[in-house]
């Protein structure tokens, strides 16, 4: 082994490391994020690997054909000392990528392949990509690939990294291996091909989620400006194999070794949706502990807490942590908060509420969920789960029928439900912990499909595999102190309104990672979404938007949606520009395939800033992909008005741009009204500077 002074690689748990790099049988990039999580190196050298004795990975480059010997002995003897390798070929010849993939054919598959790519033209970056695998050979079957597009600019990485990867993965998702491991030429494993993405600094966290979201898979991060490099540890790291710094100083490396040990450690692990046994923060109601439960949030912490518990009359609360509470917040700001001298701090809750005790933002919260009583259902018509964990697998109902999960029940499932009076009821907890990403028995995880008289109410949903909750061609629906505790990845909408009509949303705790609500018309001969309501709800999104109203377009219209007096406790804190098609808003208006978006209002919205920037509201018609295709137009946008939009809390870094934008004369945009709107307390009108009115507004 080769090891350099002043290279630092972070130690976590000596016994656990060494025995996960000799007994790993199955190699896929779901493996090897385990196994590289925690490398930190601080040099990148023409050939040679870099790394200390403990570290978990190592890394390698070649620059030209005569490194290819030097690297090819070293790497053996990392692998035999119990090794994961990356070999960097920092070169886009496509003859050198494909002498070295047949040079490393025969190692192990704890040796990655990783390529960079100069030429920032995606096609030729993809299609060099997919010619070296298909060279590789039978050897290389399991190898794990990864593909890196180096010298790029910020605003070339910024337009998307991901989707100029996604076409590989697309190509390569084809690929399957049989059970005798035997190997064609034309394929290779989606699941084993990552990225590596080089970021400057927090404001390039998005484009590590975009390339996740490409194909699903972890990456590497490579760090590629010092001052930039706890910042992206600290929100990145759930999804690196490894880090890569620049030189620095002593006191630097300590620094980021203790980002990297405060990212990894210091929070529970989570095991699954359960009772915690040992959670960071203990809670109590009139002197008795609640039990807390542990949902997922990466990178966010990792994890954090929820709890569920009856309110009948006032009750005292009391909350301590291990970590420090001397900067808590609590959102919505409902109860004022009393300091105790032993450190906790104490509240009265005089009525239901759903409230975020904050001691570090959005990192690792306790959610509490004080329910209004409710009665037990009775009947031949009941399905019931008690308290205690279920796998049920599919839950099917159909007219008539109610599920009722009792306090204390955690039921992993997925629903399916079509028919007339269903409802789903109780405190207990839905889960999707028995499934992956994308790999639920259902695509979503509760599906209601043609459903009149719909209730779902009281209950808390966590951990999905997709969409969280799916509403498709449903009439006279109420959706009523439901709760999502989600944000583990994205694509995990909290509530999906598809071609409904005669829909109430109440009381509702909606956090997740992608679009909270989102209203959309997948079935072009379905009904209008039409007469929704939404009130009285806390929000919270953490990449995406909190409304997205549009983009899928296939209905007769949208109208009458209104939206009043809600929380929005948290917006994404990936900004991008409005001129970014994929960009995050709180408020996104999207008409497209000559779809009419019409009367719809906004009332007393109130957003929490925590310093930094979003765009409040992105209205544009634009060209859209729906369920029946790629639209050819945008659609118009009319007669909508916000009434009393006001934003508080911490101005540092916060503009808020509003953009309006048409697509036509007849596809516009026209009648959009913004009233009593404040940032801050200062006033918000179509002249403000960050308003911005473009072509095809009226």
């Amino acid at each position: 082994m080769i090891t350099k002074s002043g290279i630092l690689c972070l130690i976590v748990s000596a016994v656990a490391l060494l025995s996960s790099c000799t007994h790993f049988e199955i190699y896929t990039a779901g493996e090897a994020v385990h196994a590289m999580r925690y490398g930190i190196d601080t040099d990148f050298p023409v050939s040679g690997a870099v790394a200390l004795s403990g570290c978990r990975s190592v890394r390698f480059a070649i620059r030209a054909e005569q490194d290819i010997p030097t690297v090819r002995k070293q790497a053996k003897e990392a692998l035999k000392e119990g090794f994961w390798c990356i070999v960097n070929i920092c070169n886009d010849s496509q003859g050198l990528w494909m002498k070295c993939a047949r040079t490393f054919r025969g190692f192990p598959a704890k040796l990655i392949l990783e390529y960079s790519v100069v030429n920032t033209d995606a096609k030729i970056a993809n299609d060099a990509f997919i010619a070296t695998v298909r060279s590789t050979g039978k050897g290389n079957a399991h190898r794990v690939l990864a593909l890196t597009r180096q010298d790029v600019t910020d605003e070339q990485q910024r337009s998307g990294i991901g989707a100029a990867l996604s076409h590989a993965s697309e190509m390569l998702s084809a690929a399957e291996y049989k059970t005798d491991f035997s190997f064609t030429y034309t394929s290779v494993n989606k699941a084993q091909v990552i990225t590596d993405v080089a970021c400057s600094g927090p404001e390039d966290i998005f484009v590590i989620y975009e390339a996740v979201q490409a194909h699903g898979n972890p990456v590497i991060i490579t760090v590629k400006d010092t001052s930039a490099a706890t910042a992206c540890i600290r929100e990145g790291w759930q999804y690196a194999l490894t880090a890569f710094v620049p030189d620095g100083d002593g006191a630097y490396l300590d620094s980021v070794a203790g980002a990297f040990a405060e990212a990894q450690g210091g929070h529970e692990e989570f095991v699954s949706t359960r009772i915690s046994p040992d959670p960071e923060y203990r809670l109590s109601v009139n002197g008795e502990d609640i039990p807390l439960y542990t949902a997922k949030s990466e990178p966010f912490g990792g994890i954090y807490y929820f709890c569920n518990f009856d309110l009948d009359e006032p009750a005292s609360v009391k909350v301590s942590s291990r970590a420090s509470l001397e900067k808590v917040e609590m959102l919505p700001a409902l109860f004022p908060i009393e300091r105790d001298s032993d450190g906790a701090v104490s509240f009265t809750i005089d009525r239901p509420c759903r409230i975020a005790i904050e001691k570090d933002g959005r990192n690792t919260p306790l959610i509490i969920f004080a329910n209004p009583r409710s009665e037990v259902p009775q009947g031949d018509d009941v399905i019931s789960f008690g308290p205690g964990v279920h796998h049920a697998g599919i839950i099917r109902l159909g007219s008539g029928q109610t599920l009722y999960l009792a306090p204390g029940a955690v039921v992993n499932a997925a629903i399916e439900a079509s028919g007339d009076d269903i409802t789903i009821c109780g405190t207990g907890i839905l889960t999707g912990d028995d499934w992956k990403r994308f790999s639920g028995p259902t695509l979503d995880m509760l599906n209601f499909k043609n459903c009149k008289n719909l209730t779902i109410k009281d209950v808390t949903v966590t951990n999905p595999w997709r969409w969280t909750t799916f509403l498709l061609n449903c009439e006279n629906v109420l959706i009523e102190n439901f709760k999502t505790v989600c944000s583990n990845m994205i694509n995990d909408d909290a509530l999906d309104l598809c071609n409904c009509s005669n829909v109430v949303v109440r009381d509702c705790f909606l956090r997740c990672k992608d679009d909270n609500i989102a209203i959309k018309g997948m079935d072009v001969a379905g009904l209008p979404c039409d007469n929704i309501l939404i009130e009285d709800c806390q929000l919270w999104s953490d990449n995406a938007n909190n409304f997205r109203i549009g983009y899928e377009c296939d209905a007769p219209y949208f109208a009458n949606i209104v939206a009043r007096n809600l929380d929005i406790i948290h917006y994404s804190h990936l900004y991008r520009p409005a001129s970014y098609f994929w960009c995050n808003a709180v408020f996104w208006f999207q008409p497209s395939g000559r779809m009419a978006i019409r009367d719809c209002r906004f009332e007393n919205i109130r957003v929490h800033a925590d310093g930094g920037n979003i765009i409040m509201i992105k209205a544009e018609s634009c060209v859209c992909k729906g369920p029946s295709g790629d639209y050819s137009e945008g659609g118009s946008l009319t007669n909508i008005v916000i009434d009393g939009l006001s934003v508080t809390g911490n101005p540092d870094g916060f503009v808020g741009n509003m953009d309006f934008k048409g697509w036509s004369e007849e596809q516009n945009i026209s009648g959009f009204e913004l009233l009593n709107c404040s940032y801050f307390g200062q006033p918000v009108s179509l002249s403000s500077d960050f308003v911005s009115v473009r072509e095809f507004v009226e």
